[in-house]
């Protein structure tokens, strides 16, 4: 992350001369990945500063659609939905979907989607939203001794052979060779290749592949807390949540509770994988209200991982925040009906 060597990816000065006529304010137009008018224009876009960055818009340059009007608007704009993050991306290729629930939690959300990332080798996409970006909460600056220790999966010289492409068995990550360190030279690049590291378009590789990819993701789940129910364990209603709704699902809980009427609530953080016990939580409801700002996507992804419970939509798609009303007035009915059952 040299500052001169960075600079070229954005400007010729460091070169001897700025802004050519004919290649542009770049100077990395002999720099191979990076030399097309294409990828010159992402940087431009982008501005990257580290190394890291630089590799992640190497990715994004290559494939059909990856980069034009994909991941070029949502970097653009900050913006995506819960569709896009779980079925955005190009091809068979899962990632770890995690939401923040309130302006306080961001910072928490956002060091555990860093870990999960360092200590597992995979993308995390951590949603949030205009309600939380421009909230506000009474927030604690903590102590990073009060948090658990990162343990990035650093590979070591070892005298060995290094295999970049081993996996881990239990999690499927493999191991971060630092840039630049002696012994673990090794060839990079966005095709697919064998445990080995040799380049393969063989369709038994590539179906591997997608399957490792996916085991590695859901893996995750043994290192992500469970949910944790609000109210009784079982009973006629469980209002579900995700990121920013929580306060006003939590508000209309305790609403209808003073009411006496007898709801349960469970708000999720981690959308993929889903927390182990959440088949277990759902089991113990007859009906499962899922609240949300858009046209139904959480409970659409929730029927279609658990089929067998039923499912009723609250959702808002006015570009406005929910208003606890909106929450008990879908409730009532639905109790109702358990009545007259």
């Amino acid at each position: 992350d040299d500052p001169d060597t960075m600079s070229i990816f954005l400007s010729s000065k460091v070169l001897g001369y700025e802004n050519d006529p004919i290649i542009g304010p770049t100077g990395c137009v002999a720099i191979p990945e990076f030399g097309t008018k294409f990828v010159r224009g992402m940087l431009l876009e982008t501005k990257p500063t580290t190394f890291a960055g630089l590799v992640r818009i190497s990715g994004l340059s290559h494939g059909t659609d990856v980069w034009l009007g994909n991941a070029q608007k949502f970097i653009a704009s900050g913006q995506t939905d819960l569709n896009e993050a779980l079925y955005g991306r190009n091809g068979e290729s899962p990632v770890v979907v995690m939401a923040a629930h309130s302006p306080a939690n961001c910072f928490d959300a956002a060091f555990n989607a860093a870990k999960i990332a360092l200590e597992h080798m995979t993308p995390v996409l951590l949603l949030s939203e205009g309600f939380l970006g421009n909230g506000s909460e009474p927030w604690k600056i903590p102590s990073m001794s009060d948090y658990p220790v990162i343990r990035p999966r650093i590979a070591k010289a070892d005298g060995t052979k290094f295999q970049p492409f081993r996996r881990d068995e239990k999690t499927l990550a493999r191991d971060w060779a630092p840039a630049g360190t002696p012994g673990l030279e090794h060839r990079v690049g966005g095709l697919e290749k064998t445990h080995s590291g040799v380049l393969s378009t063989d369709p038994d590789n590539h179906a591997l592949m997608v399957a490792e990819r996916a085991e590695k993701v859901a893996s995750v789940a043994e290192a992500i807390p469970d949910l944790v129910i609000d109210g009784p364990e079982s009973g006629d209603v469980l209002l579900v949540g995700w990121g920013g709704t929580m306060g006003h699902i939590l508000t209309a809980a305790e609403e209808l509770r003073s009411r006496g009427i007898n709801v349960s609530r469970v708000h999720f953080d981690y959308i993929n994988p889903l927390p182990k016990n959440t088949r277990e939580v759902l089991s113990g409801f007859k009906k499962i209200i899922v609240c949300e700002l858009n046209s139904g996507q959480f409970e659409a992804y929730l029927r279609n991982c658990f089929p067998e419970f039923e499912y009723i939509g609250c959702d808002k798609v006015q570009g406005q925040v929910f208003l606890v009303r909106d929450i008990i007035g879908a409730v009532a009915p639905e109790l109702l009906k358990e009545q007259e059952d």
